[in-house]
């Protein structure tokens, strides 16, 4: 297993998530410069804030049960689970979410900044996965 590999794919995905936080909490101040309502809100915050912190757990487990898979001496019949990484799965997914969460973010905040087709496939995404959908301003 190349830990250098899995090393930057975590890195990658840390910083996605930081990046989100960013973009989220910028947004939301200049949100409220214009409508106090609509700015920072801390239950957000916290909710928020707990998700990041259990994905980032979640990837913490992926990677010890990547580590770990080399001393388990798993059956030849199970082999397949010696060459998949849980650790780049989980991180490719954490990526992927977390940029679909920045493009939420800047087109709740500029709703004509973002291409309809984008605004079409985040939608649709949200649909698909159960998540509610901001309404448009």
């Amino acid at each position: 297993m190349n830990y250098i590999m899995l090393c930057k794919f975590i890195i990658a995905s840390v910083t996605m998530m930081l990046m989100d936080i960013v973009f989220g909490y910028t947004f939301a101040v200049y949100r409220g410069l214009d409508n106090p309502a609509d700015g920072v809100k801390s239950s957000i915050m916290r909710k928020g804030g707990f998700r990041k912190v259990i994905m980032f757990l979640i990837l913490v487990l992926m990677f010890l049960i990547d580590y770990g898979k080399s001393w388990l001496g798993i059956p030849e019949e199970l082999s397949i689970l010696n060459n998949v990484s849980f650790t780049i799965i989980t991180c490719l997914y954490m990526i992927l979410m977390e940029l679909m969460s920045i493009l939420e973010t800047i087109d709740y905040t500029f709703p004509k900044v973002l291409p309809s087709k984008i605004k079409a496939i985040l939608r649709q995404t949200a649909q698909n996965v159960g998540v509610e959908v901001r309404k448009e301003q």
